[in-house]
C-alpha cells in the first residue's frame, strides 16, 4: 500500500509539473510573440517613417527649386519680346540657366533643370538645359528635337507632353531617359502667361538618389521597394529598373493585390504571403504619388521564439531529470524552487524581462533557472537592439533623426503646457563636401565622428541627435545663454585640439554653430526657437567662409 500512494504521488506530482510547464511554456511563447510582433510592428512603423522622411526631403527639394523657376519664367518673360528681339531672348534664358544653377545648387538633389518653350511658336531652339556631367557640376546641353518623337514616346519626350496634358505641375511616374540614358522621375509644369500656353519648366531627378535610400532599409534582412498606386513595383533590389503588375503571376499578383487593397491606399501595416514565405509588411505614401513598402519575414521577427521553444526543450529534459532522481526530497528540494520558476516565468510571459531566478545549487534546478534567466537577458538585449536601431544613429553613437522628432513632439507638449525651458544648438559641419571630394567618403566619415565625440564630451552624448550627413542638434533643458556661451568655448578649444592632434589634408575641422533659447513671450512652438539657432548658425557659417571659400564648394 505504500508503494502504490508514492507512485500516485509520484505520478501526480509529474502530470502537475509538466501540465504547469507546459501551460506557462505555451503562455509564454504566445505573449512573446505578441510582444516581439508589436515592438517589429513598431520598429518597422518608424523605419519606414524615417526613410520616407528622407525621400519626401529630396522630393521637397525640387519642389521648391521649381517653384523658384517657374516663377522667373511667369515674372520675366515678354512672350512677343521674345520673338523680335533675340538679345533679349539670349540674356533671359541665360539668366533662367543662372538661376537654375543657383537654386539647384542649394537644394543639392537636382540632376537636371529646363525650360522648353512652344515649339511651334518659337522654334524648336528655345530653351535651355542643364544636366549634372557626373562630377557634381551642371553643364548646358544640346536641346532635345521634339518634333523628331511621338508625343505618347514617354522615353523622350514624357517631361514636355504629360504636364501639358495634365493641366498642372506633376510629378512623372520614374521612367528611362533615352535623352541622357538616365532612370529618373521629374517635377514638372506647364507655364501659362496671360492664360496662354508658353512653355515647359522642369527638374529631373537621378532614381539613384532615391534608390540608395530604398537599399539602405537594414531590419532583420528586410527590403523595401518603391511602388505606384496602380501597382506597379517602381525599384525594388530585384527590379532596380521596376516591374509593371500586368507582368505578375500566380502568388506575386496575390501578393500584389491583396497589398494594394488593404494596406498601400491607407498607409499602415499587415501580412501577405511572398515566395511562399509569410511577410509583415509596412507602407506609407510619398509626396510624389509613389509609395514606400518595407517587408520582413515573419520567420526572422519570431526567430527569438523559436530559440524559446529550443531552450524550453533543453529546459523540459532538466525538469523529467529533477522529478526521476530526486523524488524523495520533493516537498523540501523541488516545490519551492519551481514555485519560483513558475513566477518568474510568467512575468517574462507577460513581457517583464527583468525578473530573475535566484538559485544557487548546481542541480537541475540551477540549470533551469540559468536557461530561464538566459531567456529573459537574451530578450532584454534583442529589444535593446532593436530599441538602438531605432533611435541610434550608427555611425556616431549619438541620437538619430527618430529620436530627435521624438524629443520635438516632447517639447511641443511642454509649450503647450506652458512647462518649457530648454535651449536650442544647431551644429554643421565645414568644408565637409571637399573632404569628401579630395580626400574620400572614409575620411569625411572620420571628420564627422571627431566633431560628434566633441560634441558628446561637452554636452553629453544623451543631448545630441544627428539629423543629417553633417548636421547635428543639441537640446538642453533649462539652459542659460551662459551655459551655451560656455559650451561654445569648450567646443571651440576641442576642435583647436583635435586640429593640432589630427589632419584632413588641407583642411581643419570646423563647426558653424547657432543658439537660441525658448522665450514663451516670443516663441509660439518649437520651431519658432529652431528657427532662430538655424539662422544663428548660418550666420556663423557665413562668418567663417566669408574670404576663405566661396560658399558653392561648401
Amino acid at each position: 500500500m505504500r508503494h502504490s500512494i508514492r507512485t500516485k504521488i509520484l505520478l501526480f506530482f509529474c502530470v502537475s509539473v509538466l501540465g504547469v510547464y507546459f501551460l506557462l511554456v505555451f503562455s509564454g511563447i504566445y505573449f512573446m510573440k505578441k510582444e516581439i510582433e508589436k515592438e517589429a510592428d513598431q520598429a518597422l512603423t518608424m523605419l519606414v517613417e524615417q526613410k520616407a522622411r528622407e525621400l519626401n526631403a529630396n522630393f521637397e527639394g525640387l519642389e521648391r527649386t521649381l517653384e523658384a523657376l517657374e516663377g522667373y519664367v511667369i515674372n520675366n518673360a515678354d512672350p512677343e519680346r521674345l520673338l523680335l528681339d533675340q538679345e533679349y531672348a539670349q540674356l533671359f534664358l541665360d539668366n533662367f540657366e543662372h538661376l537654375g544653377r543657383d537654386v539647384g545648387t542649394v537644394a543639392g538633389n537636382a540632376y537636371a533643370f529646363y525650360f522648353r518653350t512652344e515649339p511651334k511658336k518659337y522654334g524648336i531652339d528655345m530653351g535651355v538645359f542643364v544636366t549634372d556631367n557626373g562630377y557634381g557640376e551642371y553643364v548646358r546641353m544640346q536641346l532635345t528635337d521634339l518634333s523628331q518623337y511621338d508625343e505618347d514616346d514617354r522615353e523622350h519626350v514624357a517631361w514636355y507632353y504629360e504636364p501639358i496634358e495634365a493641366g498642372r505641375t506633376i510629378w512623372l511616374e520614374p521612367y528611362m531617359n533615352k535623352n541622357i540614358d538616365i532612370y529618373m522621375t521629374s517635377y514638372v509644369s506647364p507655364v501659362y502667361i496671360q492664360g496662354k500656353f508658353f512653355g515647359v519648366v522642369g527638374l529631373d531627378l537621378n532614381m539613384k538618389v532615391i534608390q540608395e535610400t530604398v537599399d539602405s532599409v537594414d531590419y532583420l534582412d528586410g527590403i523595401g521597394y518603391l511602388v505606384t498606386k496602380n501597382g506597379d513595383i517602381v525599384y525594388s533590389k530585384n527590379n532596380p529598373e521596376g516591374l509593371k503588375a500586368m507582368l505578375l503571376e500566380g502568388e506575386e499578383k496575390e501578393a500584389r493585390n491583396a497589398l494594394m487593397e488593404k494596406w498601400v491606399h491607407s498607409d499602415g501595416n499587415g501580412c501577405i504571403s511572398w515566395e511562399g514565405e509569410e511577410q509583415r509588411v509596412v507602407s506609407m505614401s510619398l509626396r510624389n504619388g509613389m509609395i514606400l513598402v518595407i517587408e520582413v519575414s515573419k520567420d526572422e521577427i519570431n526567430r527569438p521564439v523559436k530559440d524559446m521553444i529550443n531552450k524550453m526543450l533543453v529546459v523540459l529534459l532538466v525538469v523529467l531529470a529533477v522529478i526521476l532522481i530526486v523524488v524523495s526530497r520533493i516537498q523540501t528540494d523541488i516545490i519551492k524552487p519551481l514555485r519560483r520558476l513558475t513566477e518568474v516565468s510568467s512575468h517574462i510571459a507577460k513581457g517583464e524581462l527583468n525578473a530573475q531566478m535566484e538559485y544557487h545549487q548546481r542541480n537541475e534546478i540551477g540549470e533551469l533557472s540559468d536557461s530561464i534567466n538566459s531567456i529573459a537577458r537574451e530578450l532584454r538585449e534583442y529589444f535593446a537592439h532593436i530599441h538602438a536601431q531605432a533611435y541610434m544613429d550608427g555611425m556616431t553613437g549619438v541620437g538619430n533623426k527618430t529620436s530627435y522628432l521624438d524629443l520635438v513632439r516632447n517639447l511641443e507638449r511642454k509649450i503647450q503646457a506652458g512647462m518649457a525651458s530648454f535651449a536650442v544648438i544647431v551644429f554643421d559641419m565645414n568644408g565637409l563636401k571637399q573632404i569628401n571630394d579630395h580626400l574620400g567618403h572614409e575620411v569625411g566619415d572620420r571628420y564627422i565622428v571627431d566633431a560628434a565625440e566633441i560634441l558628446k564630451k561637452v554636452v553629453g552624448a544623451q543631448n545630441v541627435y544627428r539629423i543629417g550627413g553633417d548636421e547635428f542638434m543639441v537640446v538642453l533643458e533649462n539652459a542659460s545663454k551662459a551655459r551655451v556661451d560656455a559650451y561654445f568655448a569648450e567646443i571651440d578649444e576641442a576642435v583647436k585640439r583635435r586640429n593640432e592632434e589630427e589632419a584632413y589634408g588641407e583642411n581643419a575641422l570646423a563647426i558653424s554653430k547657432g543658439a537660441a533659447i525658448y522665450d514663451p513671450e516670443v516663441d509660439q512652438a518649437y520651431k519658432d526657437v529652431f528657427k532662430r539657432a538655424d539662422e544663428a548658425m548660418y550666420k556663423n557659417k557665413s562668418e567663417y567662409y566669408q574670404g576663405k571659400y566661396d560658399r558653392r564648394k561648401r
